[in-house]
């Protein structure tokens, strides 16, 4: 089990702009600012993007994971 946050300012990476989902261990997670989402202690990263894209329905078509600490959820 691992919390996860997602962060609502689009990131640019080679599969497009994107909402990030990170774990709370991940460098590029900073729960502290505004933008960052808290998802829940959730037990996968699949959870967490099944969540996401359920809360955040009207953009979940650009919601993936993080490269570094998401990596099977990550469009690449």
């Amino acid at each position: 089990m691992e919390r996860y946050y997602l962060n609502l300012n689009k990131q640019d990476s080679p599969s497009g702009n994107n909402y990030e989902i990170h774990k709370i261990t991940c460098r590029y997670c900073h729960p502290e600012k505004s933008n960052f989402s808290y998802l829940g202690y959730l037990s996968s990263e699949f959870d967490a993007l099944i969540k996401a894209k359920r809360v955040y329905n009207t953009i979940s078509k650009d919601i993936d994971g993080c490269f570094f600490c998401c990596k099977h959820i990550n469009k690449k």
